[in-house]
This record gives C-alpha cells, sequence and structure tokens, in this order.
C-alpha cells in the first residue's frame, strides 16, 4: 500500500513538474517574444532616427504638420520627397512607398496602395493607413526618445532625450486658393488664386487662374490630401447642387458629384475630412460620406433639416440642425455603421461646430429671427464629447467661431450701429478670457467668418460680407494685408506648397 502511495506521490510530483516547466517555458517564451519585439521596435526607431538624420543633411523639408482630432495625439509630418512621420509617444514611425507602390511602414511593406490622400491614424493599437488597419504595432518604447518638437523660424526641430537635435526647413506655403460665394441668385460664386510674393511680404491675385462662374453659393471648401473639395450650395429644388472634386496642383476638376437621393435634390452645406473620408452636412436631412479613393457618395439620413457645420471626433459625427432658427438639435452619427446614434437637444439655431481634439467640442447658436425662439441672442457653447454635457457657455454676439490653437476666434457685424461695427474676439479656452483680437478694426469691415489659418507664419485671414476683402492678421492682431478678391462673400481658402 505504501509502495503504491510512493509511486501515485511521485506520478503527481511529475505532473506539477512537468506542468510548472511547461509554464515557465511558456513564459520564458513570451519573455524572449517580448525582447525580439521590443529589440524591433527600437531598430525601426533606430532606422527612423537615421532617416531624420539623411533627410536632415540631403536638405529635405517639411510640406505640412497636422495633429490627429481623434484624442490619440498623433502627429504627422509630410517631407518634400512624400515620405510621411508618425509621431506619438515619443516615437517616430516613417511611411513611404514601398514595393509595388504600397505603403511601407518602418520598411515593412503592406497592401494598402500608396496614396498621398491616405490618413494615418491609430486603431486599437495598431496603425491604420486610409482607414484600413494594418499587422504593424504603433512603438511604445525607443531608445531615442523625441522629448520635443520645436518651431524656430522657418525650420522644425526634433529634439531627443540625449539632447540630439535634428532640423529641417519648412517648406512655407507657395499661395492659396480662395473660394468667394458670389451673390444669392446669380451663380457667379468664384474660386481664385493668390500668390506669395516673398520680396514684397504680400499675397497677389493671379488673374489667368481665376475660375468664374463656379456655381450658386460655393459655401465650403477643405484640402484633404491633394485634393480640394466645395461644397455647392445652390437652390433648392434646383439641380445646380453638387461637390467638386479639384486637383490641388493645377485647379483642374477631377469629379463632380451630384447631391441627389431618390430623385430629391440635396443641398451641400459644410465639410470636414475625418480617417480618409469627407462628410458634407445637407439642408435635406441627410448627412453625405464620399470615399477620397473613388469619390464614390453614400447618404444617411439624419433628424432635422438645414444641416450646417459638422465635426468628428472619435469615430462620431456632430452635426449642427438649425432649421434656419426653428431646429434646437446637434445629431451624433456613428461612423463605424454610418448611422444616426442619438441627438442632443441644445438651444435653438445651431450653427458652427469645432473640436478641440481632446474630448471638449465648442458650437454657437445664432441669432433667432423667427419661430419659437424669435429674439434670441447667439452665444457659444462647450460640449463635452463623451458624457453630451454643456459644460459652459460664452455670452458673446457671433455670427461665426474658429478654433485656432488654444482660442476661439468670433466674428459679428453690429447692423445696428451707424456705422455697422465690426468685431472679432478672441476666448482662451483654457481660462474663457474673452478679449478684442485687436485694438482697431477698419472701418466698414463687414467682416465675416476667419477663412483660413497659415500655421507656419501664424497669419489669420478673415473673409468680408457685402465685399470682397481678404483681410491678413498676425496672430497678435496687426493688419498686415487687405488683399482683394473678385467676387464677395469670402468662405474658404486652401493653401498649397507648390505655386499652382
Amino acid at each position: 500500500m505504501k509502495k503504491r502511495l510512493s509511486i501515485i506521490f511521485l506520478l503527481l510530483l511529475s505532473l506539477t513538474l512537468s506542468s510548472c516547466l511547461r509554464d515557465n517555458f511558456r513564459a520564458l517564451e513570451e519573455r524572449i517574444d517580448t525582447l525580439i519585439e521590443k529589440q524591433k521596435h527600437q531598430q525601426e526607431q533606430l532606422d527612423t532616427f537615421k532617416a531624420l538624420l539623411e533627410a536632415e543633411q540631403a536638405g529635405i523639408s517639411i510640406v505640412s504638420f497636422t495633429q490627429s482630432s481623434d484624442g490619440t495625439g498623433l502627429v504627422v509630418a509630410k517631407l518634400s520627397d512624400g515620405t510621411l512621420l508618425a509621431i506619438t509617444g515619443g516615437t517616430i514611425s516613417s511611411f513611404t512607398k514601398g514595393e509595388s507602390d504600397m505603403f511601407a511602414i518602418n520598411g515593412t511593406t503592406t497592401m494598402i496602395p500608396w496614396s498621398d490622400d491616405a490618413q494615418i491614424s491609430i486603431q486599437k493599437g495598431y496603425w491604420a493607413v486610409g482607414g484600413t488597419v494594418t499587422d504593424i504595432k504603433v512603438p511604445t518604447t525607443t531608445d531615442k526618445v523625441l522629448t520635443k518638437v520645436l518651431k524656430q523660424g522657418e525650420e522644425i526641430i526634433f529634439v531627443f532625450d540625449d539632447g540630439t537635435e535634428i532640423r529641417l526647413k519648412q517648406t512655407l506655403p507657395a499661395g492659396f486658393y480662395f473660394l468667394s460665394e458670389g451673390a444669392w441668385g446669380r451663380g457667379d460664386g468664384e474660386l481664385s488664386y493668390f500668390s506669395y510674393d516673398i520680396d514684397k511680404d504680400e499675397y497677389q491675385f493671379v488673374e489667368e487662374k481665376r475660375v468664374s462662374n463656379f456655381g450658386e453659393l460655393p459655401n465650403s471648401m477643405i484640402k484633404y490630401g491633394s485634393k480640394l473639395y466645395i461644397a455647392v450650395t445652390g437652390t433648392e429644388g434646383v439641380d445646380n447642387s453638387y461637390i467638386k472634386v479639384l486637383n490641388a496642383a493645377d485647379g483642374k476638376v477631377l469629379k463632380e458629384i451630384k447631391t441627389i437621393v431618390e430623385e430629391q435634390k440635396l443641398q451641400p452645406r459644410q465639410l470636414v475630412s475625418y480617417k480618409g473620408e469627407v462628410y458634407a452636412s445637407l439642408y435635406s436631412g441627410y448627412v453625405m460620406k464620399i470615399d477620397t479613393l473613388n469619390f464614390e457618395p453614400k447618404y444617411t439620413p439624419v433628424t432635422g433639416t438645414h444641416s450646417e457645420g459638422l465635426v468628428a471626433y472619435d469615430d462620431e459625427l456632430f452635426i449642427c440642425q438649425s432649421g434656419q432658427g426653428n431646429d434646437n438639435k446637434i445629431s451624433i452619427v456613428d461612423l463605424t455603421k454610418f448611422e444616426e446614434k442619438e441627438t442632443i437637444e441644445v438651444g435653438y439655431n445651431p450653427g458652427t461646430i469645432v473640436s478641440d481634439g481632446k474630448g471638449t467640442l465648442y458650437f454657437n447658436t445664432l441669432h433667432v429671427y423667427s419661430g419659437p425662439a424669435q429674439g434670441t441672442v447667439s452665444s457659444i457653447h462647450k460640449l463635452d464629447a463623451k458624457s453630451r454635457k454643456i459644460t459652459g457657455n460664452y455670452d458673446v454676439r457671433n455670427q461665426s467661431i474658429a478654433l485656432i490653437g488654444d482660442y476661439l476666434y468670433t466674428t459679428d457685424v453690429d447692423w445696428m450701429s451707424s456705422d455697422y461695427a465690426s468685431s472679432i474676439k478672441k476666448i482662451s479656452t483654457t481660462t474663457d478670457e474673452v478679449s478684442d483680437f485687436a485694438e482697431e478694426l477698419p472701418m466698414f469691415m463687414f467682416v465675416n467668418r476667419v477663412v483660413g489659418y497659415d500655421p507656419y507664419r501664424r497669419e489669420i485671414f478673415f473673409g468680408q460680407q457685402m465685399g470682397a476683402d481678404i483681410f491678413r492678421y498676425s496672430e497678435t492682431g496687426e493688419l498686415l494685408q487687405t488683399i482683394r478678391a473678385k467676387e464677395q462673400n469670402g468662405a474658404a481658402m486652401a493653401f498649397v506648397w507648390q505655386e499652382v
């Protein structure tokens, strides 16, 4: 009996030891895999550092610098040789054209076709290109940690934790496209081009690149990748509403997308880009999605009419439903399913909405001239994107808002004053302090909105209603130049880095 128990004990001990050894071997294998993965990331970072160093020595410059609005803190820099640098958490990853014209990430070729328009993002710890998730992990460790990215004059300086610095020159904008609405009912919207004269430090109108008779009320324009997307609102019930896609390099029209669903003519208003797609708000109870590779449109219905401003954050689209003063909702569309998931009740006549990329949205409610809230004065509101709660208000009269860095810029015209005084306010989103943007504004400025911002020269551009002027200001409120367009009611501008 004792002998049998001894044998059973030895068998159990053997099984236990075997199990422990298996666990230890498994743990050891995992540690080895982790070390190999870490070494791979460190080598990738070293390769990227060397590539940066080579870029510095070759005189390669940075042509654009964008920060993701999805809350990841990702910054993407585009170099003049086409390379994309994705910077996050102190690490840098390079995106280049690999074998068979496919995207290569840190030297590893993917199955994603190369495109100048593709947007880089992070999806659950993996790199995504143009919305397609790869199997390449975003590095989290590195021997050379990027601690700062500084701007000094016309240089971008990458500072690493060992004190190493790499300096790349910036390529400053060569000019800009400018979109004018024209006058209602005349169909005289216009796209014009202004070239920058470095010797005179001024922008000059280029007549031969002017595109007149662009349509009835072109209202919004964004540059996404190498393309321009322009929303032409048109007239209700008339077949003159569409979105035009242009090549930003030469201004040539690549596609005209009619905004029609089941024979219903929809009027596009505002545009925003997000993860490889362009979205448009429409006046007729729909929102539109455009595939930026083949320009195919898709539509989904939303609650409300006369949609205006929209913004994307954390795979959701927030759309202001103004109802031209008769609606008081913000629709939220789930972008993973492309369908409306809920609405938020806000003040009447919401118009423009912007995101700080960290979970806080700002929107304005415009003056209400008729309907259930007649007489309500315009104001600005702070919305938490997660809780859907209003967390703050600014009692500042306005007709438009724009978010640049840590400041909201508002514009307004007092139509009841004898000189129709214009007002531009600057609101700190960190302290909530409200101040005048400039000590003095031009007489009869009739300012309508911020139409553009040059982050390299740190200049803000304002448009004019009932006039064709463009006001070029420094961030400190100094008027640098009054630029004259050919058509009234400036709507938007888009910078280009090579002469058109």
